[in-house]
């Protein structure tokens, strides 16, 4: 990294969904909690399934991104749920934010069948997680508290 670069500059620039670089090894590492024991639940889930898959070999690497991105999509349906039934001012934003963590997923999937391991490797080990931390940090805080107190501001 160049003298003054910001980790995950140049993944945001080019996904406009990066924040900030965290641990190589995500278990227990996120010390964000949005107060939803459910919704914090399921993130170390996540983190679980991001190590996991940033560890697994070659011939379980796809099974392991098919479990993430199942998981992403049936938390994302509780998250879903919980926007729509407090009407969220902000949920086509967090929703758009879902989709493209999805697609970002989707293309590992179809780089790990094409045998691009370098590729899926880097965004299990860099992109996914730093998307992780400014999701829960932001989007996800802010919908909880939303949800527990009608106000968007903490």
């Amino acid at each position: 990294m160049t003298e003054g670069a910001v980790p995950g500059a140049a993944a945001f620039r080019e996904t406009g969904i990066m924040i900030a670089k965290p641990p190589s090894s995500m278990a227990g590492s996120i010390a964000i909690s949005t107060g939803d024991a459910i919704i914090d639940a399921d993130h170390a889930a996540f983190e679980v399934l991001i190590d996991e898959a940033s560890t697994a070999d070659d011939a379980r690497l796809g099974t392991a991104l098919a479990r993430l991105r199942r998981h992403l999509v049936e938390h994302f349906e509780q998250e879903d749920v919980m926007m729509a039934e407090t009407a969220f001012p902000a949920a086509v934003f967090h929703r758009g934010d879902h989709d493209k963590v999805l697609d970002r997923i989707d293309a590992a999937i179809a780089d790990n069948a094409m045998g691009n391991r370098r590729a899926v490797r880097a965004f299990l080990e860099d992109e996914l997680p730093v998307w992780f931390v400014g999701h829960v940090a932001t989007l996800d805080a802010v919908t909880v508290h939303w949800a527990r107190t009608g106000l968007l501001g903490f």
